[in-house]
């Protein structure tokens, strides 16, 4: 390759066909300049690879299939119909346009820089520069180790250097681009090769197959008579259905205007029955709403006597229970009376058995003292005082009837006067006990009231919240008091249970005496008992 440097870069490259059907590659290099203006060298590259020749180059010695399949592999990615010109390659390769800006800006640089060199300078002869005239003062000053190029000359043919550098690496992308062009070239004309035989091919079939349809055209024509028949039986055969078609929907039709018919009919009668009957449907539903309301005026009657009764009810419990404690308590103070009798029973057999062994001992005793008979102060000396006190029971066959009716008409009446204050004192207890239980369900009614109220309040005030009035809070608890304590005979019932307590202790006073009664009862009349007792046996 030889390289000159002319001033010109107009058209740097140039590809072009030889004799041999070779790609030649022209290249002019800007960058060398002479100073007698000798025309620029041209560097050839030839392309080992010939379109038509079966040499592919040592580069490119594969095998025919690896061959087919880049090209295939080409196709696919180029998918060329018509095959490039060198025009449209040189402007689709980008490296070619790059390539051609680089030796533009190559050529502005070394004109800016090289405006004062000339080619003897570069090539280290001719005529001396201005930095050759420094450096020659320089050395007559005494400098014996300066080189004979100075350092700008150094970093300009370093920069020469490397243009060149780039440059050469430029033109090897250029020549690989090239062939690629040539093997895109070569692919696109095997394959329009491969589609004119593939054309051929056919061509030869498609007059293969007329050739043989002129032999088969009989039996062609009787297959074309046998599709003609076929195509009439299946236009009759049409034709049969859509007439039964018709004939079945004229029969539907007829039959659902005949039901129709046969619907409106039924439909007017029913309306003659309806109009007929309506005036009697109108007056019975005016009974039975007469009915309803004589009904629902029975059922709140019946409601308002059934709440009527139920509180009778209750007052009847009350009382009930009242008189089941009244009961229980007669039948425990009863129980209590009988084992009562039952010892003063014993006791009295036992002061009779008692009395009767005295007796026998004081007739004894009389006898042994004999006293004068009809004596009664002589008897009396004589005795103990022990003696004296039974003979009060015993001894005195003197005394006259009405003594003892007397004596027993006082007890009875001592044991009636008893038994009056002992039902007195029961009826006391038992008016006690149902007032208080009295005053209890009443209390119950006002609080259950104000609660009523109290909650009618707070659905009326919290109508549009969702609480639930059944929770109440401090302040509605609070409303309930005040409410309750607001009604006078709340008040009225409570002053009477707290002030009552004095009456209720002298009530339990009495009630003591009550208790105690039977006591002194059984101790009082246990001498009535045994005078009687004595009287009864005289």
């Amino acid at each position: 390759m030889e390289i000159s440097s002319p001033r010109n870069i107009n058209a740097p490259t140039s590809a072009s066909k030889t004799s041999q059907n070779q790609f030649r590659i022209n290249v002019q290099n800007p960058l060398s300049t002479t100073s007698s203006g000798a025309a620029s060298a041209t560097a050839q590259f030839t392309s080992p690879v010939s379109p038509h020749s079966g040499n592919l180059g040592s580069p490119y010695k594969v095998q025919s299939k690896k061959f087919e399949s880049m090209e295939a592999t080409l196709n696919s990615k180029l998918r060329l119909d018509t095959p490039p010109t060198e025009e449209e390659l040189a402007t689709e390769i980008p490296s070619q346009k790059k390539f051609e800006q680089i030796l533009q800006n190559v050529d502005n640089v070394v004109k800016q820089h090289t405006s004062f060199i000339n080619a003897d300078s570069i090539t280290g002869g001719g005529v001396s520069t201005r930095p050759d005239k420094i450096k020659q003062k320089k050395k007559k000053k005494g400098s014996n180790l300066f080189s004979p190029m100075s350092a700008s000359e150094t970093s300009y043919m370093e920069l020469y250097n490397n243009l060149r550098e780039k440059y050469q690496v430029l033109l090897a992308e250029n020549l690989r681009q090239q062939e690629v062009f040539k093997l895109r070239h070569d692919t696109f004309l095997k394959r329009e090769q491969q589609s004119k035989d593939m054309e051929r091919e056919l061509n030869e079939k498609m007059r293969e197959s007329m050739i043989a349809r002129g032999v088969a055209g009989d039996h062609m024509q009787e297959l074309v008579g046998m599709k003609e028949k076929i195509q009439e039986g299946v236009t009759y055969l049409k034709l049969e259905t859509q007439n039964l078609l018709e004939a079945k929907e004229k029969e539907f039709q007829r039959k659902i205007e005949e039901m129709m018919r046969r619907f409106d009919r039924d439909l007017a009668d029913e309306r003659k029955i309806n109009t007929s009957g309506e005036r009697e449907w109108r007056e019975k539903s005016k009974s039975l709403k007469k009915e309803l309301d004589n009904s629902i005026a029975q059922v709140i009657k019946v409601d308002q006597l059934n709440h009527e009764l139920m509180k009778e009810n209750q007052r009847l419990k009350i009382q009930f229970a009242a008189q089941e404690d009244d009961r229980n308590y007669l039948a425990k103070h009863i129980a209590k009376t009988k084992r009562d009798n039952e010892k003063l029973k014993e006791e009295t057999k036992r002061l009779q058995e008692e009395l009767a062994r005295c007796n026998n001992i004081i007739k004894e005793y009389q006898l042994a003292r004999s006293p004068r008979p009809g004596s009664p102060s002589s008897f009396k000396q004589g005795m103990s005082p022990r003696d004296r006190d039974y003979s009060i029971y015993t001894v005195n066959p003197a005394l006259e009837p009405d003594e003892k009716e007397r004596r027993f008409i006082e007890a009875n009446n001592k044991l009636k006067k008893l038994l009056e204050i002992e039902r007195k004192n029961i009826r006391q207890v038992r008016a006690q006990n149902i007032k208080i239980l009295e005053e209890r369900t009443e209390l119950e009614i006002f609080l259950r009231s104000c609660i009523e109220d109290v909650k009618e309040e707070v659905r009326r005030t919290k109508a549009e919240s969702k609480n639930d009035t059944e929770e109440f809070h401090k302040k509605e608890r609070q409303r309930v008091i005040e409410l309750l304590l607001s009604k006078e005979r709340v008040i009225k019932i409570l002053y009477e249970r707290m002030f009552d307590k004095q009456s209720e202790k002298n009530f339990d006073d009495d009630g003591i005496s009550i208790q105690d009664q039977p006591a002194s009862f059984h101790n009082s009349t246990k001498g009535e008992t045994a005078s009687m007792g004595t009287d009864s046996k005289e």
